[in-house]
């Protein structure tokens, strides 16, 4: 739990200090314990937590640099809870869907499986700045005919939802 409200407090600062500062305090805890508590095994949702805040803090560099060292550093492979915050970075938050196929690209090359987190994040990126459903819809059937991942049904009611306001009655019906 002290571990989990730390990782919180660095993500709400959003500084690469406080990045710095929670990789020492996970190392420390996971290495030696920390003030009376006994070491801890560290997980994939530790560094997954400060991958994420290296993102808020537009240290996309740093948060790369922790994911493709989990393995070697921790011990830890990552799966797709790793993924998911520099993929929602670059797709939902800076609209860059270039660089969000290019991690999905780097992910599958390591044999890490897609998620429907994933999936939703990616669609994200087309429906979130410029609403493009017929994308959307577009990418959410490649990456099920090619990985067998589907969207959350919230995420395809999105899709259905802004095709029927733009009347494009043919995409709402594939989206049903």
């Amino acid at each position: 739990l002290l571990m989990k409200l730390y990782l919180k407090r660095c993500q709400m600062h959003k500084s690469r200090d406080s990045i710095d500062k929670a990789q020492s305090f996970i190392e420390t805890f996971t290495t030696e314990g920390y003030m009376d508590h006994s070491r801890v095994q560290g997980t994939e949702e530790m560094y997954s937590d400060i991958i994420k805040a290296a993102c808020l803090a537009n240290d996309e560099e740093r948060a790369l640099e922790i994911l493709e060292s989990m393995e070697m550093w921790y011990n830890i492979k990552p799966t797709a809870i790793s993924y998911e915050p520099i993929v929602y970075n670059y797709s939902t938050v800076k609209g860059s869907r270039g660089v969000a196929q290019d991690i999905l690209t780097m992910m599958l090359n390591q044999n890490v499986k897609i998620s429907t987190n994933i999936v939703d994040t990616l669609v994200d990126g087309y429906l979130k700045p410029v609403e493009d459903s017929i994308e959307a819809l577009d990418l959410a059937q490649e990456l099920y005919n090619m990985h067998a991942v589907r969207p959350s049904p919230s995420k395809l009611l999105d899709i259905l939802d802004i095709s029927l306001r733009k009347k494009d009655i043919f995409e709402a019906r594939r989206v049903v």
